[in-house]
């Protein structure tokens, strides 16, 4: 699950 999370919050940075 901690890859999981860790991909999730990155996906958010591409947007900003």
């Amino acid at each position: 699950n901690f890859p999981l999370d860790l991909a999730v919050v990155q996906v958010p940075s591409t947007n900003g």
